[in-house]
């Protein structure tokens, strides 16, 4: 799994939660993308982050993280 390299999901999300705002911003969810080789141009970026952003305030909490990989993975 990509995410061994941070032993979980949460210390994965805090190496790029850089401000431990305790969210991710667009450009921070890019880069986590990045990390794991996974290139998207801004409209591919835009859709993803709103599938994950459920409350739609722009950004994403550990919980839509987790809330999205975890239906994604049921879904496979």
């Amino acid at each position: 799994m990509c995410v061994s390299k941070y032993e979980s999901i949460y210390k994965m999300f805090r190496v790029f939660d850089k401000n431990h705002k305790k969210y991710l911003t667009k450009n921070q969810l890019n880069q986590l993308l990045k990390e794991f080789d996974i290139h998207l141009n801004e409209e591919e970026l835009y859709h993803i982050l709103s599938e994950i952003d459920k409350n739609q305030d722009g950004v994403i909490s550990y919980n839509e993280l987790c809330d999205s990989l975890m239906t994604n993975a049921l879904q496979i």
